[in-house]
Parts: C-alpha cells; sequence; structure tokens
C-alpha cells in the first residue's frame, strides 16, 4: 500500500517499507558512492526511477543531501552520487551505524560547510573519481578551481602518499591549480611534482583562516605517482 503525502508545493507517493529501508540504507552509507541500481538491488525496489524518486525525496528534506561524480558525461553525472546526511545522529537512530567512523563524519562536516558556501556562490559542488577518487572538487566556469581531499590523519607515510596521489593525479587530468588536504590538526604546505598542496586542520578551514608555512618538498619517487 502506498501512502500520498501532499506538501505545499507538491504530491509524491512512496511506500512506507521501502521507502524507510531506503533511508536506512543511506544514512547506515553516508560519504559512499551509490548508483541508483545499487540502492533498487540493494533495498528491493521496483525500478531504478523509484530510487531516484526516493534519493530526490530525501534530500528535499533536508535529511540526506547528494552530491554528483564530476564527469564531462551528463549520463555519469546523473547516474553516480555520493550521499551525507544533515544531522549524524539520524545514522545513530536507524541502527546501522554501529562503530562510528571518525574519518566520515569530519568528511561530511566538511560536505555541510561547503554545500553552505557553494549554495551562496557561482561554484559547483562535486566528487571526481577515476582511477582515483578525490573527495570534493569545486568548478566555475568550465573550470576546476580546487580539490579537496579530507583525511583524519596524514602522519603515516602510506596515507600521505595516497592523498597526495590522488590530488596530483586529478589536478593534471582535470587542469587543477589549488590543491588542498583537510585533517584533524595537521597544518603545512607540501610542494610535489611543481603542485603546491596545503594541509589545514578542520577549526582553521572552517574558520577561513589561512597560513602560508614553507612548502615541504616531496621526493616524486617515495610517493609513487604513476597509475
Amino acid at each position: 500500500m502506498a501512502t500520498h503525502l501532499t506538501g505545499r508545493y507538491k504530491a509524491m507517493e512512496v511506500f512506507p517499507f521501502s521507502f524507510r529501508e531506503t533511508a536506512r540504507f543511506l544514512s547506515g552509507n553516508y560519504g559512499s558512492e551509490i548508483s541508483f541500481n545499487r540502492i533498487k538491488n540493494l533495498v528491493g525496489l521496483g525500478s531504478e526511477n523509484t530510487a531516484k524518486n526516493y534519493l530526490s525525496h530525501l534530500g528535499e528534506a533536508y535529511l540526506i543531501p547528494t552530491l554528483p561524480k564530476f564527469s564531462f558525461k551528463n549520463q555519469e553525472r546523473l547516474r553516480y552520487r555520493k550521499t551525507y546526511i544533515i544531522d549524524t545522529s539520524f545514522a545513530h537512530i536507524t541502527g546501522l551505524d554501529f562503530t562510528p567512523n571518525t574519518g566520515k563524519l569530519l568528511e561530511n562536516v566538511v560536505y555541510l560547510e561547503l554545500a553552505r558556501r557553494t549554495s551562496e556562490s557561482q561554484f559547483e559542488l562535486f566528487y571526481y573519481k577515476q582511477i582515483y577518487e578525490v573527495d570534493f572538487l569545486l568548478y566555475r566556469n568550465r573550470k576546476v578551481h580546487e580539490l579537496i581531499q579530507v583525511t583524519l590523519s596524514i602522519r603515516e607515510a602510506k596515507t600521505l602518499n595516497r592523498e597526495i596521489r590522488a590530488l596530483i593525479n586529478a589536478a593534471i587530468a582535470l587542469k587543477a591549480g589549488k590543491l588542498t588536504i583537510i585533517t584533524l590538526d595537521d597544518s603545512r604546505m607540501i610542494e610535489s611534482q611543481g603542485y603546491n598542496i596545503h594541509v589545514l586542520p578542520i577549526t582553521e578551514w572552517l574558520m577561513g583562516e589561512t597560513r602560508n608555512p614553507e612548502p615541504e618538498t616531496r621526493n616524486p619517487e617515495l610517493t609513487l605517482w604513476r597509475q
């Protein structure tokens, strides 16, 4: 049986059980890439169109907004999404967030702030994923303005190399100039392959403060850029 919901601006029809299960699945997997086909199969929906409508309703209700994938192909932009969550307590209520992922929580905070900032500007917000994934991409006037990675810490060389590798490869492919890594508490400038990468703690980034430390040079042979 379907439920007919009538709002101020539009009417929509949902099936309570499948809609609830879709919301539970998405809230327990925020920060992850999804497709309408995957939602359809995992939740047991009748069609991709139903998944698309449910996702639209959850976004319009300011519960689970989505971030499109950056691509020059319209089909890819429309098909793939990353989901985030307006209130992370929603994930706890659904019972799917058994062990909170602090890294995903940090990424969610950055998404919410970027969504606020881009809503007040002419920038468009995306994520980028080809061989490597970049968490956020700012786009304006047919040009990639900034690439942003979010990670708790880059103290381990493996993590640092992974984040820089993703940024450099994307910067080369997209001709992006401004590269940023947001962490919990690290602040420095890293220079590699002709690119300056700003590393900022989340508190400094949220307050809009920027410092200009001396760049730290990374050896390309150590960071293994090759695809």
